[in-house]
């Protein structure tokens, strides 16, 4: 909803609660038919109003919708609404009379919407209020609104925190303001972590927060929407992202899997209504596209660990050269580190000591860079352009060879569906082969335009049997999409 990737909301509020659109019925049936048994419906950066009078009917007819097929309603709320629409002065999490307005909110929705799940909240994250602005930890703000509910519902509380003030690596930031807290979380808290320390970049190691907290329940959140993996014209298949990280051993407690069965996951969704063929030789062609689909996109974009390279604001196309933002983690330069000597953010003891968050089996693999997956080797590493990778090619050839792998994949694609006419109708074939020669012609800005800005920091030449990019770096640095997606 926030950036609008895939147009507009499917909750219509402004006609609820007297019409219903039908979709919220598909919507319902496609959630359930998979095993899914609650949906948050408002944006987790939340507007006080979902809290508000005004509201309260338009949720309980959504409810009503959901109810049949054994969907509970959450929604997103706003940490400070006592002071925003309580009329009070405060939302300290320890004031009696905030403990009392949140107790009197929540049993208003209860008599209306009886099998509420409960609230999801961002707090203290990104410039959303939360307890830390009254000195308050996040289990105090956590436990007093759980306190409210009861064993009614559940309050789940996002560990994706990241704040202005905080001048450590951002990748550690959760893991510093959550291990602390292990064990004073009420019974009925679930803290929601993303799959990565980051924000659902292409790809991320697992969060270090999986199996440090036994005594807190999980919940993975994974991304379902493609914001930073080509938006919604970019075939980026994303089951192979939540398989990785929900296979990942965490050398604490298992796999992460394992570490969220007291809770669950969830994921950010980018609900659509895309229908295709079944047929056999139709399967047979998609779903090997589809499955490495998500593997060519890492590698076009952010290849060999590298991450969060998108231009500012709505995140469309490459910008690894912005470095000009207000806060450093916002800056494309602060994640690669490139330089005349190399490239990589160093995350071991020698640099933010990030590494060391990981369970001591995890951070002995990933110390050197002769063992670690080499998917997250620039994630923890900053190393000479000449590095000796694994394959055996210099470093700067290696990146060099991955962009070119994954732009010849996504042209490969198109060609691959162009043969699949007679399997799907002529509109929605037309309109995925638009989309799939977007992609090709978007995965080689990505792989020029990062090449470009590479060689503006080494100097180094191309890679013999290579193509320089076709402009110079100026022209890639001077695009501007003031229509793109997400565009304030």
């Amino acid at each position: 909803m926030e950036r609008g990737y895939a147009g507009s909301s499917i909750f219509d509020w402004w006609h609820l609660p007297e019409q219903v659109d039908r979709r919220m019925v598909d919507y319902a049936r496609a959630n359930a038919s998979v095993g899914i048994n609650g949906t948050v419906v408002n944006n987790v950066n939340a507007s006080p109003l979902f809290l508000t009078e005004r509201y309260l009917p338009k949720l309980a007819r959504l409810a009503e919708v959901l109810r049949p097929y054994r969907i509970r309603l959450y929604i997103s709320a706003r940490f400070s609404a006592p002071r925003d629409v309580g009329g009070m002065e405060t939302a300290d999490p320890l004031d009696p009379a905030v403990q009392a307005w949140w107790q009197a909110k929540v049993d208003e929705i209860y008599a209306a919407i009886p099998d509420f799940g409960g609230f999801l909240v961002k707090a203290s994250s990104d410039g959303q209020p939360g307890p830390q602005d009254y000195g308050r930890t996040h289990a105090d703000g956590a436990n007093m609104m759980t306190r409210a509910i009861g064993e009614r519902g559940v309050v789940i509380w996002r560990a994706f925190v990241h704040s202005e003030t905080d001048q450590t690596d951002r990748a550690m930031q959760a893991h510093a303001e959550f291990v602390p807290l292990d064990g004073q979380f009420a019974e009925n808290v679930i803290v929601q972590v993303k799959n990565g320390p980051i924000d659902f970049q292409p790809r991320e190691p697992f969060h270090p927060l999986f199996g440090a907290t036994p005594d807190t329940r999980l919940m993975l959140e994974a991304q379902i929407t493609k914001e930073y993996l080509g938006f919604a014209s970019h075939l980026v298949f994303l089951a192979p992202m939540w398989e990785e990280v929900l296979q990942a051993k965490t050398g604490r407690a298992g796999t992460v899997v394992q570490t969220i069965m007291g809770g669950g996951m969830a994921g950010v969704a980018n609900t659509g209504s895309s229908r295709f063929s079944r047929a056999e030789p139709f399967l047979e062609a998609v779903v090997p596209m589809m499955m490495g689909s998500r593997q060519a996109a890492v590698n076009y974009m952010t290849p060999v660990g590298l991450t969060h390279q998108m231009a500012t604001d709505h995140h469309y196309g490459p910008a690894p050269w912005v470095c000009d933002l207000a806060r450093p983690e916002w800056n494309p330069c602060y994640h690669a580190q490139a330089d005349a000597e190399g490239i990589g953010f160093d995350r071991t003891a020698t640099g933010s000591g990030a590494l060391g968050q990981y369970a001591p089996e995890i951070a002995a693999q990933w110390q050197d860079p002769a063992t670690i997956d080499e998917e997250y080797l620039l994630w923890f590493h900053h190393l000479p352009w000449d590095h000796t990778t694994q394959s055996g090619r210099p470093l700067w050839s290696e990146l060099v060879h991955r962009y070119d792998q994954r732009v010849t994949a996504a042209v490969q694609m198109a060609q691959n569906w162009a043969e699949l006419a007679p399997h799907v109708d002529a509109q929605r074939h037309a309109e995925v082969a638009a989309h799939l020669a977007i992609q090709g012609r978007e995965a080689r800005w990505w792989r020029d335009a990062s090449i470009a800005y590479w060689r503006s920091r080494n100097g180094l030449a191309m890679p013999p049997g290579t193509t320089a990019p076709e402009h110079p770096i100026e022209h890639y640095r001077a695009l501007d999409f003031p229509e793109a997606p997400g565009h304030p």
